[in-house]
């Protein structure tokens, strides 16, 4: 536990912690740190989060515990993941109100009670970073938007419009609040409610778009599984695009491979060319490449 304790006081050390950018301090899950596989640590403004994949012994959980009391003055919540519906508990301090994270400028809300997904992904910012800085002009599809930070990070980088598309519609009333936390133009964005998969003559109708963002579930039930469903929203690029266009692709998915996405583009829209895969965080160290998140950039090109 000393090399999570340490993690976390180099992590807060130079900060402001009211308002520093939101990051990743320990990342357990990357499996680069043998017996520490099991625990992420989390800072958001004024907000500590300790998120546990499975009981910490109990002398280190101690430990950590004796240093949070003896040394920190933010918030602390712990999440226990290994147990139903992945409860929060409120360790030390009280919940910031309101409760975001932030990242280059951008807010994004967080619901630290509500459910396993707090509202915001981290190992997304380099991501939101790269759309925001080559949106200008663009009219964007946001597919499986979740809380819209894609959306957000395009309409900052001066985006025409985004699409944001998710079957969920509370997580598509946190993205409406993400753009009024953020002063977007309301008349820029739109928020549809559909089944993605049994939708597409309602998501074409707004089109033709300019730039795809596809970012499902890994494993979803009853909704999206990639290695059954992900072909069907690739084939589907040629409906919505133009003559030309970009598509970003995404997948959190530690079971699949790098060249999962690669393959099955090939297979199912061969139009679109590999520009760039996204490099992880230095903040999510993994020890197999394969494991973590896959970010690609393709273009397309109509043929003649």
């Amino acid at each position: 536990m000393n090399r999570v304790i340490q993690a976390i006081e180099q992590g807060l050390a130079s900060d402001d912690n009211s308002s520093a950018n939101s990051r990743r301090l320990f990342h357990g899950r990357g499996h680069c740190y043998p017996g520490l596989e099991a625990i992420n640590v989390d800072f958001h403004p004024g907000l500590l989060l300790i998120t546990l994949y499975q009981p910490l012994p109990e002398d280190g959980y101690q430990q950590l515990l004796d240093f949070i009391n003896a040394k920190l003055e933010l918030c602390v919540v712990v999440q226990r993941r290994y147990l139903p519906k992945s409860p929060s508990e409120v360790i030390k301090g009280e919940v910031p109100e309101p409760c975001y994270a932030q990242t280059d400028g951008m807010r994004f809300a967080l619901n630290i009670a509500g459910n396993q997904n707090i509202g915001y992904f981290l190992d997304m910012q380099n991501t939101h970073r790269w759309l925001r800085e080559h949106a200008e002009g663009l009219h964007v599809l946001n597919l499986f938007s979740y809380t819209c930070a894609f959306s957000v990070a395009a309409l900052c980088g001066g985006a025409r419009s985004v699409v944001n598309v998710d079957m969920s519609a509370g997580v598509l009333k946190t993205g409406q609040k993400n753009h009024q936390g953020n002063e977007l133009d309301s008349r820029a964005s739109r928020f549809m409610k559909l089944d993605i998969l049994k939708s597409w003559g309602r998501i074409k109708k707004p089109g033709p778009y300019d730039l795809l963002v596809i970012d499902p579930p890994s494993n979803q039930r009853g909704s999206f599984v990639a290695e059954q469903d992900y072909g069907k929203v690739l084939r589907r690029i040629p409906q919505l695009l133009g003559e030309q266009g970009q598509v970003l692709v995404c997948l959190n998915a530690p079971h699949l491979a790098s060249d999962f996405l690669v393959q099955l583009m090939a297979q199912e829209c061969p139009d679109c060319e590999l520009q760039q895969r996204f490099a992880a965080s230095a903040d999510f160290p993994e020890s197999a490449p394969n494991r973590s998140l896959k970010v690609m950039l393709f273009n397309y090109r109509r043929p003649q």
